[in-house]
C-alpha cells in the first residue's frame, strides 16, 4: 500500500474530487497548489467541504490537469494563502499566487483515478 493510499484510508473525510485549477508559484522554490471541487464524498461528513487544496510550496505536481479525477483524504480545515498575506512581492516580484481561492478541506492524500465511477471502485476496495 502506498502513503497516499493509507493516508485516503485513514482520513476522517474520503471523496472523490476533479481538479478545477492548477497554480504554479513563481518564487524562487516554486511550487503547484491543485484545487479541487469534491464531487461525491465515499466516508464522513464533508457537507461543508466543497474545495480542496494540495500542493504546497517547494512541492511540483507537474502532470496534474485540470479535470483530473482523485480520491481524496481530507482533513476538514480551511485554507488560503498565507504567502500573500501582508507580502507586497506576492504578485509585483512573481510568486503568482494573489488570486487563488480559500478552500474548506486540505488533501492529506490523493490517488489518480480514471473518472468518477474508476474513483468509487477504489473506494470499496480501499475500505
Amino acid at each position: 500500500m502506498t502513503p497516499d493510499e493509507r493516508a485516503v484510508q485513514h482520513a476522517a473525510i474520503v471523496a472523490i474530487a476533479q481538479v478545477e485549477s492548477v497554480a504554479d508559484e513563481c518564487s524562487g522554490a516554486g511550487g503547484t497548489h491543485i484545487f479541487l471541487r469534491v464531487n461525491d464524498v465515499a466516508r464522513g461528513d464533508a457537507a461543508t467541504v466543497h474545495t480542496v487544496h494540495a500542493g504546497d510550496h517547494g512541492v511540483w505536481a507537474t502532470k496534474t490537469h485540470v479535470g483530473d479525477w482523485f480520491v481524496a483524504g481530507i482533513e476538514r480545515r480551511g485554507w488560503r494563502s498565507n504567502y500573500c498575506m501582508g507580502n507586497p512581492d506576492c504578485s509585483l516580484r512573481g510568486w503568482c499566487l494573489d488570486a487563488l481561492p480559500e478552500t474548506e478541506g486540505v488533501a492529506v492524500g490523493l490517488i489518480q483515478v480514471a473518472d468518477l465511477a474508476a474513483g468509487k471502485a477504489l473506494v470499496t476496495r480501499l475500505q
